[in-house]
């Protein structure tokens, strides 16, 4: 978290863990931007027909076979001639300035943390924020400067593709990566749920909600 404040109470929500899960490698599109070359388009389809001459009909294929060698022949020319799309950065102003400062502020976070926590320790935190603030603003107005400069640019020379396409760019949200729950996540989450409600009788929760008023009352004076 990032604050100066200490924890006192907290509500807990239990989650399945997703760190054992196997993700797959993300599959990049290719670049089709580089066919707007007319000689990129020359050579595209030039180095094709000549891919695709090695692979004679016979005319004992089948339909899905015949499809199959066209499809891998054209992934492979389309990979060595176009390439594939370089995954872009969310935030374009995050450079290596913005993260040490971030950095700085995330080791002055976890010493002032410590046990024996004093107030130069506290200060010291204050002023990292503080400075790691400062220069994600800067580096941001910077970034928005020269996305405006190029905006312009791309009006006088009236090209409306390319500004929806930067503007769409720029207005685009953050959306978090959605955890998705399996069936066997489902069931083990209801076998859980069913163990803890037969186990934990009434007296037993009347227990743990007394300890947790009195520990409020403690913090509170």
């Amino acid at each position: 978290m990032d604050s100066d404040h200490y924890l006192v109470i907290a509500r807990m929500r239990a989650r399945i863990s997703n760190i054992k899960k196997i993700r797959g490698e993300r599959i990049r599109k290719f670049c089709i931007s580089r066919l707007q070359d007319e000689n990129m388009i020359n050579m595209y389809a030039k180095i094709l027909e000549e891919s695709l001459k090695q692979f004679p009909c016979s005319g004992v294929e089948t339909v899905q076979e015949e499809w199959d060698t066209c499809k891998s022949a054209i992934q492979q020319v389309a990979e060595e001639v176009l390439g594939r799309q370089v995954s872009r950065q969310r935030n374009k102003w995050f450079d290596k300035d913005c993260e040490r400062a971030t950095k700085d502020k995330n080791e002055a976070y976890l010493i002032m943390q410590q046990r024996h926590g004093t107030r130069n320790k506290v200060l010291r935190y204050q002023e990292k924020r503080r400075e790691e603030k400062k220069i994600h603003k800067k580096r941001k107005r910077e970034w928005e400067k020269k996305q405006i400069e190029e905006l312009q640019d791309l009006y006088c020379t009236r090209e409306a593709r390319k500004i929806y396409s930067k503007l769409k760019e720029t207005k685009k949200e953050f959306k978090p990566r959605v955890n998705i729950c399996t069936a066997k996540d489902v069931t083990r989450m209801k076998y859980w749920h069913d163990r803890m409600n037969s186990s934990t009788t009434s007296s037993t929760k009347v227990i743990i909600r007394n300890t947790l008023l009195e520990k409020m009352k403690i913090y509170s004076l």
